[in-house]
C-alpha cells in the first residue's frame, strides 16, 4: 500500500533531487531508499554526502549536527530523517541547516510526534518529541515551511504499544485505513511529521 505521506516524502525528496546538485543527509542515513526501486538513478550526477557524528557509520563528513563543518551558503538542499529527536539542541542544528543552505535551498526532513522511545545502548540517545507548533519555532528562520502528518489517530496509537512494534508494518496499512474511515479531523494527534521548507 501507498499511502499519502509517503508519496508526499517521495514528491518532495524527486524535486529535491531534480532541482539540486549539492546534497548533505545529516544522521548519515539513505532517506533516498523509499523511492530507489522506481529511481534508481535519482542520485546520477549529484554531490549527495552523508554527515554523522559516529564514525563508525562510515559518513563522507563526520562532523555534529549542531556545528557542521560546512560553509556557510554552500548546499542546494539538506535531508535529515529521525534525526532531530536524538539532537540535545535541535534548535542549533535547525539554526546550522538554515544556514549551510544556499539562499533557495532546500530542507527535507522526518520527526516524530508519538513514538516509542528509541536510544540504543551505548549509543545516541532519545531526548524528543515534536509538535506542529513546535516545528514552527523550530524553522522559523525558513521562508516557506510545509508540514505533513504521518498518519492520524491510529497510527499515534501503534506507538502507544511498543509490545507490537516489530508488527509496524502490518499495523500501518491497518492503522491508514481507519484513519481515513474514521478521523477526519485535521487537528488530529500523529505519529510525526514530514518538513519541507526553503530557505
Amino acid at each position: 500500500m501507498h499511502y499519502d505521506y509517503d508519496k508526499f516524502f517521495e514528491d518532495k525528496l524527486k524535486f529535491i533531487a531534480e532541482n539540486s546538485h549539492s546534497i548533505l543527509d545529516v544522521g548519515g542515513g539513505h532517506p533516498f531508499q523509499k523511492i530507489m526501486g522506481r529511481n534508481k538513478n535519482i542520485l546520477d550526477g549529484k554531490d549527495y554526502k552523508t554527515l554523522d557524528i559516529d564514525e563508525a557509520s562510515k559518513p563522507d563528513i563526520v562532523g555534529d549536527a549542531h556545528d557542521m563543518p560546512i560553509e556557510d551558503n554552500s548546499l542546494d538542499a539538506v535531508l535529515h530523517v529521525y534525526v532531530f529527536e536524538h539532537l540535545h539542541s535541535p534548535h542549533l542544528a535547525a539554526k546550522e541547516i538554515h544556514r549551510v543552505l544556499k539562499p533557495g535551498g532546500y530542507m527535507l526532513g522526518i520527526v516524530p510526534f508519538i513514538h516509542p522511545y528509541h536510544a540504543r545502548k551505548n549509543g545516541y540517545r532519545d531526548y524528543l518529541r515534536f509538535s506542529k507548533d513546535g516545528l514552527e519555532v523550530l524553522f522559523k528562520d525558513f521562508k516557506e515551511i510545509e508540514l505533513f502528518k504521518i498518519g492520524r489517530y491510529f497510527r499515534a496509537a501503534i506507538g502507544f504499544l511498543p509490545f507490537l512494534w516489530r508488527f509496524r508494518k502490518s499495523l500501518e496499512a491497518i492503522a491508514y485505513v481507519l484513519d481515513r474511515l474514521f478521523i477526519k479531523d485535521s487537528r488530529n494527534t500523529t505519529a510525526g511529521y514530514i518538513i519541507f521548507g526553503k530557505k
